[in-house]
């Protein structure tokens, strides 16, 4: 853990290496200790004045002042990358703030002698979020109206996005995913004309403070002289060729990088967790863990959502409706995830499916539904119709053979060799565990996942044993029970 030590009077900081920063700029150590000690709430510029007046300033700080300091403070900040410290403000505001302090881990401080912890929180994480609250139950009623709002939109049915986004007034959103919102329903306004009512819902995207999105405001300030085309192209044509600019190309992250990246983090939380809970299932590391992997889900699916990537967006949800799935079979079931919470998370995956026919390039389904169903037989062998709709692939039930014949026949057509062993493997399960009278089946997928197996670079064989399909390979090989298919950044 980082630490360091504040002096606001000598106006220094310590640091544990030993070295010390002195600062040049009055009230430079001060207004460190006054980010520190905001949070996630940030220093307003009115709450900034205040502090330095009880300190002594006699006039307020104007603006070339307040970006001068601040300025100061950030370049500290990148010049020391052991504390994962960043100063924020949202676009041109860094003369008015508010101000942030962002956190990516965790660093023990003392200002002036006393003891402060500066800690990443579910308000200090950097990237950008859709809901307040931690977990996945919030998130899920968000996407649903989000879907049915971008499914009408799709066609035309503007009044229809503005009732879809309606109930989403009510969720906790953040400011991030409140934009998102505001954006589409400003489309919609505009879509049907009114101008007046897109400019206010615009106008405030533009002025809100959007660290982690910075790309927002921007769009929705392009967006209303967009709209002032629309309202009155003959009249404003020749203002507009003025004013209106190019949008920055450098200096932010390609977004479609980014929520990559957020993917990957994912995907590799849960394999932690894994390894972590088959060593010790009490590990105090899981927990904290699972919840890294549900934020960065979150921000991957910020970004599908700003960018109108239904079938990214499809593939974010379907990974987290299979982390959910490991989550709970390796806790027993017994903390914060239930098997219905997976199957309504299913459920989402292929509404995306039915609703944009997304995921057509990909049968990852075929692979999640199988196993959540051979490793919960009983459970979901007592489903309700509503239930069992969350597990069908074009009508067919994992319960049914007829299901791991499409699933194969889909695989054999798009995937890769290790979604189809993966899939034969499960169907070599399938047909062990729940068909008394499957010799002659065994014997069939069998000799095919041999013969997919001898195709196969060296190695093979042995990776797919490593991840845990070794008891079902046609040679015996070491390895867990429990299979884990890992679809990696494409396939989900």
């Amino acid at each position: 853990m980082a630490q360091l030590h504040i002096d606001t009077h000598a106006n220094s900081v310590q640091l544990a290496d030993g070295c010390c920063v002195r600062f040049s700029r009055r009230w430079e150590t001060a207004v460190l200790a006054a980010l520190l000690g905001a949070g996630s709430q940030g220093l307003t510029a009115a709450d900034l004045q205040q502090r330095l007046a009880a300190r002594g300033q006699a006039q307020p700080l104007n603006r070339a002042q307040c970006q001068r300091l601040f300025g100061n403070l950030r370049a500290f900040c990148q010049a020391h990358p052991v504390l994962g410290w960043r100063v924020e403000s949202a676009p041109r505001q860094w003369t008015v703030g508010p101000w942030h302090l962002r956190c990516d881990r965790a660093v023990r401080a003392t200002v002036d002698g006393q003891h402060v912890m500066a800690a990443p929180s579910a308000q200090d994480w950097p990237h950008a979020a859709l809901t307040r609250v931690p977990g996945h139950a919030s998130l899920l009623p968000v996407l649903t109206h989000l879907l049915l709002a971008d499914a009408f939109a799709i066609d035309g049915q503007w009044l229809e996005v503005l009732d879809a986004l309606q109930p989403l007034n009510g969720c906790a959103l953040t400011p991030e995913g409140h934009a998102l919102v505001q954006l589409r329903a400003a489309t919609a306004h505009r879509r049907m004309g009114d101008y007046s009512q897109a400019e206010a819902l615009l106008r405030h995207v533009a002025g809100s403070a959007l660290p982690a999105t910075p790309g927002l405001p921007l769009h929705a300030s392009f967006l209303l002289q967009r709209v002032q085309y629309d309202r009155a192209p003959a009249q404003t044509h020749a203002s507009l060729w003025q004013t209106t600019r190019q949008p920055p190309l450098h200096g932010v992250p390609d977004q479609h990088t980014l929520a990559e990246w957020h993917n990957l983090r994912a995907l590799l939380a849960r394999r932690r967790i894994q390894a972590l809970l088959e060593q010790d299932p009490a590990a105090a590391e899981a927990p904290a863990l699972h919840e890294l992997a549900l934020r960065h889900y979150q921000a991957a699916m910020h970004q599908a959502l700003s960018q109108g990537d239904v079938t990214r967006l499809q593939a974010y949800v379907a990974n987290l409706a299979f982390h959910l799935q490991t989550w709970g079979r390796l806790t027993g079931w017994a903390g914060d995830t239930t098997t219905g919470d997976v199957l309504r998370w299913q459920r989402l995956t292929m509404a995306y499916t039915d609703k944009f026919d997304a995921g057509r390039d990909t049968a990852w389904e075929y692979i999640f539904f199988a196993e959540f169903w051979l490793d919960n037989p009983q459970d979901l062998g007592q489903l309700d119709a509503k239930g069992q709709a969350a597990l069908e692939c074009v009508g067919l039930l994992p319960d049914d053979e007829r299901f791991y014949k499409a699933a194969t026949r889909r695989l054999r057509a798009i995937a890769d060799p290790r979604q189809l062993a993966i899939m034969l493997v499960l169907y070599l399960r399938f047909v062990r565990e729940h068909q008394h009278a499957g010799t002659r089946a065994q014997q069939r997928i069998g000799a095919e996942l041999q013969q997919l197996l001898r195709q196969q670079p060296p190695g093979f064989a042995d990776t797919l044993a490593a991840e845990g399909y070794g008891p079902w390979l046609p040679v015996a090989r070491k390895g867990k029970k429990a299979p884990d298919p890992d679809p990696g950044a494409d396939g989900e």
